[in-house]
C-alpha cells in the first residue's frame, strides 16, 4: 500500500515499503535482486501500514499511518484491520514510536508533511471503516487532521459534506509547488461524500 525512497540515501537506492497485513520493510539496494527485503518490527501492535513519509524539514524524521480503509470500505477481508494511528521514527527508521495523541485514528489513507514557512505542518488524512462485522468510527471525526506542534495535537480542517453535519472522509493528500493543497475524498460508513476533489490556498 505504500512506499519510500529513503530521503537519507546518497545513492538513491534504499526504499521502503508498508504491507497492509504485513507491516514495514525496507530494503537497501532496489536495484540488486541479492539484496532482500527486511521487517522493520515484528511485533508492532498494529501491522497494517497504510502510508509512509518524512519531514521536508529533518529528513530523519519518518511517519508511518496504519489501517486498511480501502477495502474495509467495499469488500470485507482481513486485510481490512482497523489502524493504530500514527507511527514516527526522529532517527531514519532504526527507532519507531507510537503518537499517542492518534490512538483514536481508526485508518489513516494517506499523511503529508508541508513545509510552511520553516515550520513542519503535518496532515492526515483520517476515515472511518468496517472490521469483522462492526463500525469502527475515527474520532472526533473522520478529516483531514493537521498538527503544528509535531502530532501533539490535531485539527480537523476539511468543511461538511454538503447537507451532512460530518466532514469529508479523505482519501489521498497532495501539493502543488505553489502551494494549494488537494484532497480527494471517499465515501464514509454512510455513503457518503465520495469522489470529491477539495482544495486550499490558505
Amino acid at each position: 500500500r505504500a512506499i519510500m525512497y529513503d530521503p537519507n540515501d546518497a545513492s538513491g537506492v534504499k526504499v521502503w515499503a508498508g504491507a497492509v497485513t504485513g507491516g514495514l520493510w525496507y530494503n537497501d539496494n532496489i536495484t540488486d535482486v541479492h539484496y532482500k527485503w527486511n521487517a522493520v518490527d515484528d511485533f508492532w501492535t498494529n501491522l497494517s501500514i497504510s502510508c509512509i513519509t518524512y519531514d521536508p524539514n529533518n529528513t530523519n524524521i519518518f511517519y508511518v499511518g496504519t489501517g486498511e480503509a480501502q477495502t474495509s470500505l467495499t469488500m470485507y477481508r482481513e486485510s481490512s484491520s482497523i489502524g493504530y494511528g500514527i507511527m514516527k521514527s526522529e532517527d531514519g527508521g532504526e527507532t519507531w514510536s507510537h503518537i499517542e495523541s492518534t490512538i483514536n485514528f481508526a485508518y489513516i489513507t494517506d499523511i503529508k508533511v508541508r513545509d510552511e514557512d520553516g515550520t513542519s505542518i503535518i496532515y492526515a488524512a483520517v476515515v472511518s471503516g468496517l472490521y469483522k462485522g462492526q463500525e469502527h468510527q475515527s474520532l472526533p471525526t473522520d478529516g483531514l487532521y493537521r498538527s503544528t506542534d509535531n502530532g501533539e495535537n490535531w485539527e480537523q480542517v476539511l468543511p461538511n459534506i454538503p447537507g451532512e453535519d460530518v466532514p469529508f472522509a479523505p482519501s489521498d493528500i497532495e501539493f502543488t509547488a505553489d502551494g494549494r493543497i488537494f484532497v480527494g475524498t471517499m465515501r464514509n460508513l454512510d455513503d457518503k461524500g465520495g469522489a470529491t476533489i477539495l482544495y486550499s490556498d490558505t
